[in-house]
């Protein structure tokens, strides 16, 4: 047992009035879990919109370069394609990551304190939304607009070499959408609303 960590027994002798304290900060870690998946799901659609303007119209950009927001030094294009292309990879694994502790809290809430958990899932999110057009899109869109560019471009075929591309390419997003993002997070669906 570590000794950073409080014990089972502690936790469970703290639900009185300090319970709620140790329920607010489930509820904070759990809301800042799906704010981080929301991030990495929007890196991912923009790194795969950007990495698809760049393989599909490299000479839009004149100075053969592109500059990113920050301290980062304008890119040649090349290197753009290839830190868009590690972005657009490693953003469905930072939201699977981010989701199974959100799912994680919600275990423990649900345990503790359901209706807490009920309240806690109102948050504004991609995984939250009940309507499945904004997780579809999340976790959809950018697989289809990068297979696209990549068949556009020769990289993805039909040979066993660009088979294997293509499915490296999408099945990370498919695999959040299949395991993660299908249904809202907190299983609720669509009201008579929409949300």
């Amino acid at each position: 047992m570590s000794s950073w960590g409080p014990r089972r027994s502690a936790v469970k002798r703290t639900t009185g009035k300090s319970g709620s304290g140790v329920e607010s900060v489930l509820v904070a870690n759990l809301h800042e879990a799906l704010r981080q998946a929301n991030r990495c799901l929007a890196l991912g659609l923009f790194a795969s919109l950007f990495l698809v303007g760049l393989s599909l119209d490299p000479d839009a950009f004149v100075t053969g370069s592109v500059s990113f927001p920050g301290v980062i030094p304008p890119l040649p294009i090349q290197y753009a394609q290839i830190a868009l292309t590690v972005v657009y990879w490693v953003m469905p694994f930072l939201t699977d990551f981010s989701l199974a502790r959100a799912d994680r809290i919600a275990i423990h809430l649900q345990r503790s304190n359901p209706e807490l958990l009920q309240a806690a899932v109102t948050y504004p999110s991609i995984a939250t939304t009940r309507v499945h057009g904004p997780r579809w899109v999340a976790t959809l869109v950018p697989p289809l607009v990068v297979g696209f560019a990549g068949w556009k471009k020769g990289i993805f075929s039909f040979s066993g070499r660009g088979l294997i591309l293509l499915g490296i390419a999408v099945s990370p997003y498919l695999i959040v959408f299949a395991l993660r993002l299908r249904k809202s997070f907190g299983g609720l669906a669509p009201d008579g609303h929409g949300d």
